[in-house]
Order: structure tokens, then sequence, then C-alpha cells
């Protein structure tokens, strides 16, 4: 390894290596003072569109270790510590999980949390702590001395089974892969009244609840196709003619426009977390909704195509995960314009995946007529 090399054309590749062929060559970056052992460590390029990755004989990716060192450092010096949120609202959920260890395992230190003031209300739900303080997103001071930055995520492969992208956060925090799950505190009166004030006919006639949620808030290749939407509450309904469901979804979103279907659309996040909580089961694609309903104890049909369900969930959470059928299946690319993978989920599919969870989950348990 040579420090401090900074690699831009051919000719210096070949300067570098002192090769004249470099058609088979390539080269990372290491953005640390670490010296690396052969035996120890070995490249591996994880996915597609991925950078090549340097990782540990435990398969862990060597910069997720040394951040988690750096992290173990400042949090035993300081005792004020800032940590910066980054992604969408599920990964808020998941990062909220490693605070809540961080709460525990430091029980004399003060925590103050970067993130989008529109999530601010859920946070609150899962770590409604006098020792952590909310504040919006904004970059901290040069002058902060403790930093957790867990946006050092982006440009690495988070893919660490059977623990999901939550042992990514972990480590850059310091910790173990291994997070438990922080529920959501929510009351079920508190529920209930939200449900009471949004739609007084769903929660006057005590009927099951289904959640749905089928397009990304970036509209991108993780959707599912909203138009096929009718037809898997048509089959569902025929299996339980009491069903309603609740379709949950951002701001301008296509409604579904089904009698049987009420529409949760650009709702507050806590709000949308008690009406979850009213659910027997929700049907997601990978999303906040997913995260919520998992950590509400609601069982969920999660729908993949172009991630791997344990890139995402911990393996004790993929109970009745419906996958897609595509060439490039689990490729990565969330910027498909084809979307192809997610498009082959058909309804009776889901429907498939909603009679395991009827079968296994007895909180979920509706009576099929």
């Amino acid at each position: 390894m040579r420090r401090n090399t900074f690699i831009r054309a051919a000719r210096q590749i070949k300067t570098f290596t002192g090769l004249q062929d470099i058609s088979d060559v390539s080269f990372i970056y290491f953005p640390h003072d670490q010296e690396i052992d052969p035996k120890l460590y070995k490249v591996i390029t994880p996915q597609h569109q991925a950078p090549p990755q340097l990782i540990s004989l435990d398969k862990v990716n060597i910069s997720l270790k040394l951040m988690a060192e750096t992290a173990k450092k400042n949090i035993a010096k300081f005792d004020d510590i800032t940590i910066y949120f980054e992604g969408g609202t599920g990964d808020y959920i998941m990062e909220a999980d490693v605070v809540a260890v961080l709460l525990k395992k430091y029980p004399g230190k003060r925590f103050t949390i970067l993130a989008d003031p529109s999530r601010h209300c859920l946070l609150n739900l899962m770590l409604p702590n006098d020792r952590v303080t909310l504040k919006p997103n904004s970059r901290p001071s040069k002058l902060q001395k403790a930093f957790i930055d867990l946006g050092n995520i982006v440009g690495m492969d988070y893919y660490i089974p059977p623990y999901g992208k939550t042992a990514a956060y972990a480590y850059i925090a310091g910790l173990d892969p291994k997070v438990d799950l922080t529920p959501i505190k929510i009351s079920a009166l508190e529920s209930k009244k939200k449900l009471a004030l949004l739609f007084p006919d769903v929660a006057k006639s005590k009927k099951p609840i289904i959640g749905l949620h089928t397009t990304s808030g970036n509209n991108n290749a993780k959707s599912w196709p909203v138009e096929m939407a009718p037809e898997l509450v048509e089959k569902l309904s025929n299996i339980n003619h009491d069903l309603l469901f609740l379709r949950f979804g951002g701001h301008g979103e296509k409604e579904i426009n089904h009698e049987k279907v009420k529409e949760c659309i650009g709702l507050p996040w806590d709000t949308v977390a008690a009406l979850i909580k009213r659910c027997s089961l929700v049907v997601c694609i990978d999303s906040a909704i997913m995260h919520i309903a998992t950590h509400s104890n609601i069982p969920a049909v999660t729908l993949w195509g172009p991630l791997r369900p344990e890139h995402i969930l911990p393996t004790p959470l993929c109970v009745a995960p419906v996958i897609g059928a595509c060439k490039s299946l689990f490729c990565g690319r969330y910027e498909c314009n084809d979307k192809s993978c997610m498009k082959t989920i058909s309804p009776d599919m889901i429907v498939e995946g909603v009679k395991k969870i009827w079968e296994t989950a007895p909180s979920a348990r509706i009576n099929i007529q």
C-alpha cells in the first residue's frame, strides 16, 4: 500500500504498478492510515455499481471496523456526542435503534441527533429520553469535538447478514452488529383515537384492517405498480369479506379508488405509526412503512426486487418476503427505469404471502370465510 497517492489516469496506474498491461488491473482508495495485512483482508466487489471493498475474514468492511474504533474512543472521551442521521425515514428508524443501544451502554452520556424535522415526531416515539436532543439535520460546526456521521454508510457495502443494514450503522457508532428493535411507543388508546378521528366509520366497524404501501417516496425501482392494487384488494376481500384497507403514501400519489380502501396520503409520521398499530398486518415494499410495522410488532408481507430482504432486515424478520423475477434481480439499482422485477410480483403471489402470515403469526390471524 502506498499512502497519499491519488490516481486519475491510466498512465498513473502504469507508473504506480510498474506494469505495461493494465487491462485487468483495478484499484480502490482506502481513506485510513492503516497497514493492511493481506492474510487478514481481501478485496471483493459486493454488488452492482458498488465500489470494491476491503473486507475482513468475518466479512466486514474494514472501514466500518476502523470507524467503530474511532467512535468508541470519542464516546469514551466526551460526554456530549452529536450524531448525524442520513437517508429516508426507514433509515432513521434503524438509526434510532442504534441510539437506543448507545443510551443503554453509556448511561452518563448525552446525545444530540441531527435529523429532518418532519421525522422528529417519529423519533420521539422511539427515543423519549431526557438525554436526547433533536435538532435540524444541518452539518455540525467544525469545532464539534465528538461527531458520529451515520452518513458514512453511503458508498459502502452494508450487507451484513444475519443482522441487516442496522449492523452497518451500529459499526459506525462503535457497537456490535446485533441491535435489537426499539418499540415505537404508541398506546392502544392513542391509536384508537387517531383512527376514530380520521376514519370514524372504520373505527366503529371494528373490522380487520390490512395496511398497504406500494410506492417509494422517490418512486424508484422499489415501487410496486399501484395499478395492481385494486386486484389485490379484490382477491383478499374474496377470502374475507370483512377486510378493510388503509393505503399509506406521500403527497401527490395516485389513489387506488376502491370502496374498501381508505387513503392515508401525506399524513405526519406519528399519525402513520398510530394507524399501522391498528392493522392486523401490512403489505408493503422496502420502506418506512415496513420498518414501522416491524417496530410495532405488526406482521408484514414485504415485496422485493432491487435488494435482497436480508440486505435490509435482520433474518428473523424475513417471515413472508415476496420476491420478483428478472435477469438482474437484486441488482441494487434504484434508478432502473424498467422496474421489471417488481412488475413480476402478481397479486396472487402477495395473497400467498398473506396466507402464510395468517398461518404463522397469531396476532395477524383473520377468519377466512
